[in-house]
């Protein structure tokens, strides 16, 4: 081992052994809590075991012929807890805090955390909810928020995302160093988390690990080699260095932005650095600072040596995330307790009398006669099997006298009755009942609640026991504001490339595309970049109440009481968008369908927040408004005053043509009828005049038909050109 590595791992050893001296008993009480509330048997383990002795899973139920009965209170109140945690998760918020920063930068790290969240496989809300039980039970669990790559099976991809994983048995292998006193350790300086691997498989892991690791007994307080396994550490250790900050500003917009001399002479992949692009755009260095940073070193290392450096991690925090259940400082050292450590001992006495009365009652239920040998002579069967029988009555022989006439006794000399429970243990058995519920709350309030009862008791009882769990509920604000600063860190040194495309997840579980380092244009015409985790500041909150089990169900409550206020005032849209909102807060199958419409309605009123896509199409939709529907009812009317126009022209051509031909083609006719006449008889001729003289008439009463008809289509000309000057003398007025 090189001499640097020979220091690295004294001083975690020295460090280590320093924290197990001290925290191993508080450790080991933990265990114990977590083992009694869910091990079947494990409240009978240790002194509590019948003959002194602790007890296997075979000996569970019958050890010296005693019953132990184990009846489990505990656990009714922690699956409460755990349901009710379930049901009301928990995230983080991310909030612009100073001018560096932006609202849409914020929402796009919160959307960036859920699918952290989400994208962890066998982490992410597991994570939490491992923590979170074990914090319940014992009083302490821990997750780690660890990079990982983006896409596995991709060896050219080098993007990562970070992942949140659980720790298991987070008593037994998460230990920070002894001053640091903050409850989410963010005061630490070091960290370990340790894991128990067999023998083949620490082989297989570390093949170049030194023969030393198993020896049988290293100088150290705590057995980092037990048997044929051997325990190994993730070591954490921070470092503080300087960093050089520098400062710009825009010569055009006066837009400052401050960044990590590193982050600024490192290349691109054009080959350029930000450096340079800044000063290219307009941008000119205002000041500079530097300022004091962490960041932290992990190692991988066993009893006796150091056995991988994994270099830096991402970030400036130790990424572990501490969470506890109720937590003091006594004698100068953190104790820390969940919901089992003050019911062991009213569950053990509980046990105890269940126990001795099963005992009890395990004997004889019925009183036992007692008879001479010579009373049952030939009749030992029949009281065999008295039990089983059930006879309604024994037979049993006289005991004589020497003479063998005189009748010394008839039936039973006496009889043995079957145990009664003394009134002390009864006693003692309602007592032990009524303290632990006392200490844990009812698990079944909610079905216990008589008929009729009002809404309002109703959610007091329920208050009252998120109250209780309210310590429970902060300790799990604090430790997730953690996770989401730790978090923010890492995602400033991993979300870097510029024009990346990475997943989101809404409030509501949808997905959408958030672009590091996007260009966008502001209101006021300047260039600015969006999601630009390198700059800004963002300050981290998790919003949790005491009633956070009945926390949406009361929202959609008082969204549908305000609603119906609005209905009654007459004011039907707000109260529609008021039910609107209260339905995107209800959770129930089939109604992604119905969020989706709702969700759309609401938008341009404002009543939900848009996402960053719905944000950009209703930019769009701004720029490219809708048209007027009274502007496109008049233009409608418009183009059918001018279609009926144009019809009503059409037809007086037509009817004029139809005239001139008409007149033609009389014209004609007398031509050729005078014609027609200088070569007949007088008498004849008189004749043809006269059929003549009848056609004329019809071709005149046919005209005339024409006319009428001409005269008509002006008429409706007309008309159409009068509602045409009426529409503009209106448009105008409007328009005034």
């Amino acid at each position: 081992m090189a001499d640097r590595d020979t220091d690295v791992h004294d001083r975690a050893m020295r460090v280590f052994d320093a924290i197990w001296s001290v925290e191993k008993h508080q450790r080991a009480l933990s265990l114990v809590c977590r083992r009694f509330a869910t091990i079947r048997g494990a409240q009978w383990e240790g002194q509590f075991a019948y003959g002194d002795q602790a007890t296997t899973d075979a000996e569970m139920q019958v050890n010296l012929g005693l019953p132990r009965m184990e009846i489990n209170l505990i656990q009714p109140a922690a699956q409460r807890a755990f349901s009710d945690y379930r049901a009301n998760r928990i995230t983080v918020d991310f909030r612009p805090r100073g001018q560096a920063s932006d609202a849409k930068s914020a929402d796009a790290l919160d959307g960036l955390y859920r699918a952290d969240e989400n994208d962890t496989r066998g982490g992410g809300q597991a994570a939490y909810d491992v923590a979170h039980d074990e914090a319940r039970l014992g009083g302490f669990g821990a997750w780690a928020l660890e990079p990982r790559w983006d896409d596995e099976s991709d060896e050219e991809n080098e993007r990562q995302r970070i992942g949140i994983v659980p720790i298991y048995d987070a008593d037994q292998s998460v230990f920070f160093d002894l001053d640091a006193k903050h409850q989410d350790k963010s005061d630490a300086r070091h960290c370990f988390v340790l894991r128990s691997l067999s023998r083949a498989a620490f082989e297989a892991a570390y093949p170049d690990a030194s023969a030393t690791t198993f020896a049988d007994k290293l100088t150290w307080d705590y057995d980092w080699t037990r048997g044929d396994s051997i325990t190994v550490a993730d070591f954490y250790e921070t470092e503080d260095h300087s960093v050089l900050r520098r400062t710009f500003e825009n010569e055009g917009t006066k837009e400052r932005r401050t960044y990590d001399d590193e982050h600024l002479r490192a290349a691109r992949e054009n080959d350029t650095t930000l450096l340079t692009e800044l000063r290219r755009t307009g941008w000119r260095q205002v000041s500079k600072r530097r300022i004091k940073r962490q960041r932290v070193r992990r190692w991988e290392l066993s009893g006796s040596e150091v056995l991988e450096d994994h270099g830096y991690v991402p970030g400036t925090a130790i990424p572990i995330v501490p969470l506890f259940g109720r937590r003091w400082y006594v004698d100068g050292i953190e104790r820390f307790a969940g919901l089992t450590l003050e019911a062991i001992d009213a569950q053990r006495v509980f046990n105890m009398v269940v126990s001795s009365m099963t005992e009890a009652a395990g004997a004889s239920p019925f009183s036992r006669p007692i008879f001479a040998p010579e009373q049952v002579q030939g009749l030992e069967d029949t009281w065999a099997r008295q039990n089983i029988d059930r006879a309604p009555y024994g037979l049993a022989r006289p005991l004589l006298a020497d003479d063998g006439t005189t009748i010394l006794q008839a039936g039973a000399s006496m009889t043995v009755e079957p145990p009664q429970v003394a009134p002390n243990v009864a006693a003692l058995l309602e007592l032990t009942s009524s303290i632990i519920a006392k200490l844990l709350g009812e698990a079944d309030q909610p079905q216990t609640v008589p008929a009729n009862t009002s809404a309002q008791a109703i959610e007091l009882v329920q208050d009252r026991g998120d109250a209780r769990d309210y310590v429970y509920m902060d300790a799990m604000r604090v430790a997730m504001e953690r996770s989401g600063e730790i978090w923010l860190g890492q995602a400033r040194d991993l979300y870097v490339e510029e024009g990346r495309e990475m997943v989101a997840v809404d409030g509501e579980g949808s997905q959408s595309k958030v672009v590091i380092g996007q260009e966008a244009i502001a209101s006021d015409g300047s260039a600015i970049v969006l999601n630009d985790l390198s700059s800004g500041s963002y300050q981290v909150v998790v919003d949790v109440g005491p009633a956070s089990k009945t926390r949406r169900d009361a929202t959609v409550k008082a969204l549908f009481g305000i609603a119906a206020g609005y209905k009654d005032a007459g004011n039907m849209d707000t109260a529609n968008a008021l039910y609107g909102v209260a339905v995107l807060n209800m959770d129930g199958e089939g109604l992604d369908g119905v969020k989706r419409t709702l969700r759309q309605n609401l938008l341009p009123g404002g009543w939900v927040e848009p996402t960053q896509e719905e944000a950009a199409q209703m930019a769009q939709a701004a720029e490219n408004p809708a048209p007027d529907p009274n502007l496109l009812i008049a233009q409608a009317q418009v183009a059918v005053a001018e279609a009926e126009r144009e019809n009503a022209m059409t037809k007086r051509i037509e009817a004029e043509t139809r005239r001139i031909a008409a007149e033609a083609n009389a014209e004609a006719a007398r031509a050729k009828a005078a014609a027609a006449l200088a070569g007949i008889d007088r008498e004849d001729r008189a004749q043809v005049l006269a059929e003549v003289e009848a056609a004329t008439r019809e071709d005149r009463a046919d005209r005339q038909d024409e006319r009428d008809a001409t005269m008509g289509a002006v008429d409706a000309s007309m008309r159409v050109e009068s509602h045409e000057r009426g529409m503009t003398e209106g448009g105008d007025g409007d328009a005034a």
